[in-house]
């Protein structure tokens, strides 16, 4: 364990941040996903909004910053349960800073957590959306591909639209029918 926190440089990038976990995972899936790598036992952190419930979020310090480079190089988008994971390398001040950005995180919607490897041939990413477009415009738009509500995902960045959504089809066939229909169609007052 990591005892004398001044001493160690806040600008080494000694740990990760995990994003897209299940809100099932806990310490211990944690400690699986990195099983092979040289981590700080008792250095996980489970982020938490401010409500108690789980972000999704999670990080990780390990003994070297070589080692935190090796475990992005070879964990980054690798699947926890059926969740793909994205990684990020955390410098040791964002580590001990992880709780406090959770507020952040909680109103951060982003797409890549979405896709994993069964679903990312079903993909559609749209972009340049108006701001004032919802989930249930979104499925109006892809009305002759029965899309459910639950397989659009809006992006945010803290909080604000971004001007980006995921729509989830049934299959390839439906995601290449449906990009080659819908390209440079009107949602909106925007193409």
């Amino acid at each position: 364990t990591i005892h004398h926190a001044t001493q160690i440089d806040p600008e080494s990038y000694l740990g990760l941040r995990m994003r897209g976990l299940p809100f099932s995972a806990g310490v211990e899936d944690i400690h699986h996903f990195f099983y092979s790598f040289k981590y700080v036992q008792g250095t996980v952190k489970i982020g938490q909004n401010s409500m108690g419930k789980k972000t999704g979020e999670a990080c990780i310090l390990f003994e070297r910053e070589e080692e935190a480079k090796r475990a992005y190089r070879e964990r980054n988008g690798h699947n926890m349960g059926h969740r793909y994971i994205e990684l990020f390398l955390l410098s040791y001040g964002e580590y001990v800073q992880f709780e406090s950005m959770q507020g952040e995180i909680m109103n951060t919607v982003g797409l890549n957590q979405f896709i994993n490897k069964d679903n990312r041939a079903r993909c559609v990413k749209l972009q340049g959306l108006p701001y004032n477009i919802g989930e249930d415009d979104i499925v109006q738009f892809f009305k002759d591909f029965n899309v459910p509500r639950a397989d659009v995902v809006i992006e945010k960045g803290k909080g604000k639209k971004t001007g980006n959504a995921l729509v989830i089809l049934s299959s390839k066939s439906d995601a290449l029918r449906a990009k080659n229909e819908l390209h440079l169609k009107y949602l909106g007052k925007r193409y």
